[in-house]
């Protein structure tokens, strides 16, 4: 009898959950910038800029920032799990 890892039966949000677990206890944040989001998803900081320029990708969230600097730019690690878990090919 083989056993299967659970990660093969688990449902989208279950995937998603675990991924935020994971995530957040690298990162011990909500809110990632967009070079740590980079290494999390697996796309290069050039793809984040390009996908946010053209809205599209994983949502970003702007903070505005003090002493009238640009805001800065974080990605949730809630919408960059889904992002993940959204991309991931079928097999048959």
């Amino acid at each position: 009898m083989r056993i299967q890892p659970k990660g093969l039966f688990m449902s989208t949000n279950e995937q998603v959950s675990e991924l935020v677990r994971l995530i957040f206890s690298e990162y011990k944040t909500a809110l990632l910038n967009e070079f740590e989001a980079s290494q999390v998803s697996n796309r290069s900081v050039a793809s984040l800029r390009k996908d946010r320029a053209q809205a599209s990708g994983i949502p970003t969230t702007l903070i505005p920032s003090t002493a009238g600097k640009r805001p800065n730019i974080k990605y949730n690690i809630q919408d960059i799990a889904n992002f993940i878990v959204s991309c991931k090919a079928k097999v048959a």
